[in-house]
């Protein structure tokens, strides 16, 4: 049996392996591979030279946190096509928090802002993380959206997410760029004053953490209990949403979407309309609770932009939230419907379901209301500058 691990990387910029020698330690690296993270035939034949190459007793994967469910399962299903033995699947951020050190994440270290781009937006999750026992808990505070994936974009997203946080009065310990070029993140930061420090982890890095990962826990993947794919994310006993969940409209009424106390995993979508004429762009924020109970603060901030022009109240836009219990699946869609021709602009937004972390005095004051009787609401509209 082999005594090489790994831990494979596949981004928006390629594929990177790095090996780790499970008697020493030592690391070997192969060069990054460019490659379209969907170009499924590619992919297949890039692992399957790769592994030819850098053969390995098992394997630690890491995908993109902006992966939909089906976008991770066909990927998924190639590498295991490929007769990889993958033990364990992470997503860029867990990758990064597993490659941490105990002395990173101390009481005053612990609010984290991971930034990732895709070929259509840019998302920032803010994440309080802790260390219990030998774990590193998430508990997410918020996520962030901007649809494009211009230097303006990334620009907007990182200067809207620290504002709010200064008016939370949150401490922020560090901001991460996942795998989002090194040189358009320097210009974007010489536009913005980050007050802590900041790191990038390209693909390489990741793979070389999730490598890490597989040595320090070679022993428990080893176990035979479950040989298939299984996410790092932290999953909760939580069968029913504790609290509803709702838009904030334009006059700052919360719009219930999903009620609360119905088993998860649940979906629903809601048709809305514009405030302004000729707006075109979007800003969907959803909140905890509905109009009889207490509001949270906004858990996910979606903006899309490129809707086409039309007076207010006559765009159709669709937006649509998937909430699951845990670190994964959770999902909101917002598109502009155009009776006869494809979406006029539309986004997709993975995050983690805003009950994981929730404390159980928060969930014991969220009430069950009864449903706003809107069909048409009218979403908030962001300022114009």
């Amino acid at each position: 049996m082999s005594n090489v691990l790994s831990g494979l990387c596949i981004s928006k910029s390629g594929i990177d392996l790095h090996c780790i020698t499970s008697k020493d330690g030592s690391f070997e690296s192969s060069g990054n591979e460019p490659l379209y993270v969907m170009v499924l035939a590619s992919l297949s034949t890039s692992l399957a030279a790769l592994f030819s190459a850098h053969p390995s007793e098992l394997m630690v994967l890491t995908l993109p946190t902006q992966l939909n469910a089906r976008e991770r399962y066909l990927i998924e299903a190639t590498v295991k096509a490929e007769g990889i033995n993958t033990r364990l699947v992470f997503d860029h951020i867990d990758a990064y928090i597993s490659g941490m050190t105990l002395t990173e994440l101390t009481p005053d270290t612990r609010i984290f802002l991971f930034v990732e781009g895709t070929p259509t937006n840019f998302t920032a999750r803010l994440l309080n993380i802790r260390h219990q026992g030998s774990q590193q808990i998430q508990h997410p505070i918020r996520t962030h959206t901007v649809s494009g994936n211009s230097f303006s974009s990334l620009v907007e997203l990182i200067g809207q997410v620290i504002a709010w946080m200064q008016l939370q009065n949150y401490k922020l310990s560090r901001v991460v760029f996942l795998d989002i070029d090194r040189k358009t993140a320097h210009v974007a930061l010489s536009h913005i004053t980050i007050p802590c420090p900041i790191f990038h982890a390209c693909g390489a890095d990741l793979a070389r953490y999730a490598a890490a990962y597989a040595f320090a826990h070679a022993e428990e993947l080893r176990e035979p209990d479950d040989p298939s794919p299984t996410s790092m994310g932290m999953t909760i006993a939580m069968p029913m949403a504790p609290s509803p969940i709702s838009i904030l409209t334009a006059d700052g009424t919360p719009l219930q979407i999903v009620p609360g106390h119905d088993c998860l995993p649940i979906g629903q979508s809601i048709l809305l309309t514009t405030a302004r004429d000729n707006q075109s762009r979007v800003a969907v924020e959803l909140v905890l609770g509905n109009h009889t109970a207490e509001i949270c603060g906004v858990f996910s901030k979606v903006v899309l932009d490129g809707l086409k022009p039309m007076p207010k109240g006559q765009p159709r836009i669709w937006v649509t939230v998937m909430i699951t219990a845990g670190q994964q699946g959770s999902k909101v869609e917002v598109l502009q419907e155009i009776k006869g021709a494809p979406p006029a602009a539309r986004i997709e937004v993975q995050l983690p379901s805003p009950f994981v972390g929730l404390p159980t005095d928060k969930i014991q004051s969220y009430v069950r209301g009864d449903h706003l009787p809107h069909t048409v609401a009218v979403i908030r509209a962001l300022p114009e500058d």
